[in-house]
């Protein structure tokens, strides 16, 4: 239950963490239990979690669930994933399916 939980207060953060934003970000999906930032290349995702932009974005993510979280299920904060549009096109052929499936 505390996984169904999870998404529902995701989902009701969505909105507010999809509109973060920092000049590398491509994108911000919200998949089951987890935020994936995906910056636009793989450098970035290197220098961003270097630089504490990362750590930055995961704060804003948790600081947006935890409007939420009256159940107190995300306790370590919300699990980001970071990866990168170079990653989705090299690796997965541009398809955010075989990311998230693959």
């Amino acid at each position: 239950i505390r996984d169904e939980i999870q998404k529902d207060i995701l989902k009701r953060a969505g909105a507010g963490i999809r509109k973060i934003r920092h000049p590398d970000i491509w994108k911000i999906e919200i998949f089951f239990e987890s935020v994936h930032i995906f910056y636009e290349t793989d450098e970035q995702i290197i220098r961003n979690q270097e630089n504490g932009v990362s750590d930055t974005i995961k704060r804003q993510c948790t600081q947006l669930v935890k409007m939420y979280d009256v159940y107190n299920v995300f306790p370590d904060g919300v699990n980001c994933v970071f990866s990168s549009h170079q990653t989705i096109n090299e690796k997965f052929h541009g398809n955010m399916f075989y990311y998230y499936h693959g």
